[in-house]
């Protein structure tokens, strides 16, 4: 494998560590009502990423997710 190969797969390695750290960090905001985990996952993956995440698993809405779908939604 190359260099470019084996920065791709590095890449593609962190993206995937982010995504299951966001995971985490939302599942555990949820269960100790932690908004500082949720901004965390936030910081991660991007607000609409957590929110669509929330959806998909079926977590509540916190009132800072219904804020951000509120400025964001046109």
């Amino acid at each position: 494998m190359g260099k470019s190969g084996q920065l791709k797969a590095e890449m593609e390695s962190l993206h995937e560590w982010k995504s299951q750290m966001a995971d985490f960090l939302l599942e555990r905001a949820q269960k100790f009502g932690d908004i500082t985990l949720h901004i965390k996952a936030s910081e991660l993956i991007g607000m609409k990423e957590v929110i669509r995440r929330k959806i998909i698993k079926g977590l509540p809405l916190w009132e800072v997710d219904k804020v951000w779908l509120k400025n964001n939604l046109k």
